[in-house]
Formats: C-alpha cells, sequence, structure tokens
C-alpha cells in the first residue's frame, strides 16, 4: 500500500503528538504523586453508599474525584501553582498531559480516518472503535508502522 503526501503529514503529526505525550507524562505523573503525597487528601463520606472506605487517603491521581471538596480544591491549586512554577501555560485547571493525550486522540483520528478512505478498509472509524479500545489501538500502529516502513524504504524524512 502507497499513502499519499496527506497520509504521510497525518501520520508524522500523530507521531510527534504521541511523542510529546510521552515526554511529558513522567514529569505531570511525578507531580501528581508530590501533590498527593503533600496534600494526603481522603476519600469522602459519600462514598460509602458505594462500598468505599472513607477517610483513607487517595494514593492515586485518578481517584481524586472521591475525595472531600476541600481536599481536591488543595490538590488543583498546588498542582496548577508547581506547574506555573514549571513553565507550563495553560488555563487554569487544564492538565498539559490531559490536553497532549487529547491532541493526540485527535490526530489518531484524523490520520485513521485518511487511511480507512485512501486504502479503502470497507468499515468505518466507529466500526473499529465498536471492536474495542485494544483493536483501535492495534489499528492505530498498524497503519503508523505501514506509513513509517514505506517512508524508509523509499527515503522520504518523516520530520515535523
Amino acid at each position: 500500500m502507497k499513502p499519499s503526501i496527506k497520509l504521510i503529514e497525518l501520520t508524522v503529526k500523530a507521531l510527534c503528538k504521541e511523542a510529546k505525550a510521552d515526554a511529558i507524562r513522567p514529569n505531570i505523573e511525578a507531580i501528581d504523586a508530590e501533590v498527593l503525597e503533600e496534600v494526603k487528601p481522603l476519600v469522602s463520606d459519600e462514598w460509602a453508599q458505594y462500598g468505599e472506605e472513607v477517610n483513607v487517603p487517595i494514593t492515586n491521581w485518578d481517584d481524586l474525584y472521591e475525595a472531600y471538596d476541600c481536599h481536591k480544591e488543595k490538590c488543583y491549586k498546588l498542582k496548577n501553582e508547581i506547574l506555573n512554577a514549571q513553565g507550563y501555560s495553560l488555563k487554569k485547571g487544564y492538565c498539559p498531559l490531559l490536553m497532549a493525550e487529547s491532541e493526540q486522540r485527535e490526530a489518531d483520528r484524523d490520520m485513521m480516518n485518511q487511511a480507512i478512505a485512501e486504502f479503502k478498509l470497507g468499515f468505518t472509524l466507529d466500526d473499529m472503535i465498536i471492536c474495542g479500545a485494544d483493536k483501535y489501538q492495534e489499528g492505530i500502529e498498524k497503519v503508523k508502522a505501514v506509513v513509517v516502513s514505506y517512508c524508509h524504504e523509499n527515503g522520504i524524512s518523516l520530520e515535523a
């Protein structure tokens, strides 16, 4: 399969967005851990009705929604302060990693839509998504591999 210039460009964009997310992920995860360690948010009483143990420390940033509101506010405030001190410039309340991952998903989606149309695969992006996240991600990786391989074999630069 010979990818078009447009698919190559979209693949390069997707690879760049993936690299950006991968590059900042360790730093943001370290900030999240630092904030949780300093604030020590606890699971709020309202989660008892769902069988959660209450007033225990939250150790995973993704579980912060279970915290008391005052703890959440402290966590978000401290995280924003650290992000600002490190030079991240986003609107208050926005996480650089979540934004980078969102941009990566959008770039992957654009690339996949182009590949599906270009290679006349006989299914849509929605069909792929319905098959599950693993199959969708597998499709993304295969398209990237095909395009990168084609470019290397034909001396086409992938620099953004």
